[in-house]
């Protein structure tokens, strides 16, 4: 459980969830920060070294929550990761799909070209960030990232995200989009795309089958 207002600092470093939990609930007045070791902004001086370094994206590896349910995080910032964590380029990756991220910002995630198109997302959903019911990821905002994020292809995001800095619109993310995770089979499933800020990006076949629906909003862009 980390209290609001806690600043958590990270260098070269990955927090692993395997079956525990955690309960990272911030306010608005409070916001809990997991940032760089480098980033003074935030109780200062923490490494010792004056104006000598400043933080930079990938100084550390991420959180990834590879189990447990009902993991929370509201009003939390995650800044300057996204270091190479066997071959993944992540702030968060998911690996349950009992998980709550409402009024979070990600930000400053390290985005490496070579790697493959999904692991260089700063918000790796993929195929377990299926249902939004028991996968909740509200009013959070993704900006100075790479690809700021990945969902399965049924996934419903919820409007209320954005694609920016808050308080600098003008900042984005260079590679601005909602890569989607392919699933095959017959699903039949109804899905939602209704995010006009950033396009959708399919790099696969798509089969919608029977009664499967994807209904696409007004001035929805999908591009492949």
């Amino acid at each position: 459980t980390i209290e609001p207002g806690v600043r958590v600092k990270l260098k070269d470093a990955r927090i692993d969830v395997i079956d525990g939990k955690i309960l990272a609930e911030g306010t608005p007045q409070k916001r809990i920060v997991f940032t760089s070791l480098a980033d003074d902004r935030y109780c200062g001086d923490s490494n010792g070294d004056g104006n000598a370094t400043q933080p930079e994206k990938g100084d550390w590896r991420g959180i990834n929550l590879q189990g447990g349910t009902g993991h929370l995080f509201k009003n939390v910032d995650i800044f300057y990761s996204g270091q190479n964590s066997g071959g993944f380029y992540n702030a968060v990756k998911i690996g349950t799909r009992s998980f709550e991220f409402d009024h979070c910002r990600i930000a400053h995630t390290f985005y490496n070209p070579a790697a493959s198109f999904e692991n260089s997302a700063a918000f790796h959903g993929g195929s377990f960030m299926v249902d939004p019911a028991s996968a909740k990821f509200t009013n959070n905002a993704l900006y100075d990232n790479g690809r700021p994020l990945y969902t399965d292809v049924y996934y419903t995001v919820n409007p209320s995200n954005t694609f920016h800095n808050p308080e600098n619109p003008s900042q984005k993310n260079s590679h601005n989009g909602i890569a989607l995770y392919y699933r095959g089979g017959a699903q039949q499933m109804t899905v939602n795309w209704n995010i006009s800020e950033v396009p959708y990006i399919v790099d696969d076949w798509l089969q919608v089958y029977n009664s499967g629906t994807i209904n696409i909003g007004q001035n929805v862009v999908v591009k492949f």
